[in-house]
């Protein structure tokens, strides 16, 4: 649930829905913070090496960081799944969703791919949290792309994605919502959800947060999102004016831009046009012409 929001909603030409700055803001100034996303959860391999509350990160795991670290983690003793460095969170998860969880996951042989579990805690609280739902089920799933991309060959099976929802849904007991509609979550997550990291970058879950996900792309970022914990935050990196759009980059801006294109329509559905991609394409084109 967003804490500071010095945003809101804007439509674009173009881009769909986006986010504007309500007031003046500063290089490294909070446009929007928010503690307890939608959806937070480790990854797989992270299971073992963080809170799956807190998100601290176990010290025998992490000896390099140079940040705050726990001692020890303890299994859930029921699901053997998440581990917590303490009771409260613990206690503070259980409150959350995995005392709706638990008793689904305790059923399974193995732990489920980072993305099922991610769709089973949304079809668990789309049950129960029908105010933030309306947020985020507008956002673009593109699902007729994937279908066309899969009988193309371009992308996984749309069987695999299909499978995944069945599997979430069969797994959490919310058939009844039907197949589409899981289909749908499980489409708006992967497009929207961001990578969840330690100080150093280290990717160790995703977190899925709708006020976030509409914040558009740009190669010339404005902004960025910084998680830390709980709590998601989306800091300014320029000065941005009442009114003017916000944009993060969602690929590594470092890269050439044909490599950064082809990532953003892979993953995004989309073909870059910012500034940065125009001059660089210029400049390509210019220097074939000169070579020729």
């Amino acid at each position: 649930m967003s804490q500071t929001n010095f945003t809101k909603e804007i439509q674009t030409n173009g881009r769909g829905r986006g986010l504007a700055a309500t007031q003046d803001i500063s290089p490294h100034g909070i446009l929007m913070n928010v503690h307890n996303p939608y959806i937070l959860l480790p990854d797989t391999p992270s299971l073992s090496k963080i809170c799956s509350w807190c998100f601290l990160p176990l010290f025998s795991a992490f000896p390099h960081l140079q940040t705050q670290c726990v001692a020890t983690l303890q299994k859930c003793s029921a699901c053997k799944i998440p581990r917590y460095c303490s009771f409260t969170c613990q206690r503070a998860d259980w409150k959350s969703i995995h005392a709706k969880e638990c008793k689904y996951l305790q059923k399974l042989p193995d732990v489920p791919p980072t993305p099922v579990r991610a769709l089973m805690q949304a079809l668990l609280k789309f049950q129960l949290d029908e105010k933030r739902n309306s947020l985020w089920t507008n956002l673009k799933g593109h699902e007729e792309e994937r279908i066309t991309r899969s009988r193309l060959g371009q992308e996984e099976s749309w069987e695999d994605i299909s499978l995944q929802a069945k599997a979430a849904m069969a797994f959490t007991s919310t058939e009844d919502l039907g197949l589409e509609m899981g289909i749908a979550i499980l489409c708006r997550i992967s497009c929207n959800a961001f990578r969840a990291t330690l100080p150093d970058a280290t990717p160790i879950g995703i977190f899925f947060e709708p006020t976030i996900s509409l914040v558009n792309h740009s190669c010339v970022p404005n902004a960025h999102v910084v998680s830390e914990g709980r709590i998601m935050t989306l800091h300014s990196l320029l000065n941005i004016a009442a009114g003017e759009e916000i944009f993060i980059s969602y690929v590594d801006v470092e890269q050439p831009c044909l490599t950064r294109r082809d990532q953003l329509w892979k993953t995004y559905f989309f073909w870059c046009e910012c500034t940065s991609c125009k001059n660089e394409l210029e400049k390509e084109s210019l220097t074939r012409l000169n070579i020729v």
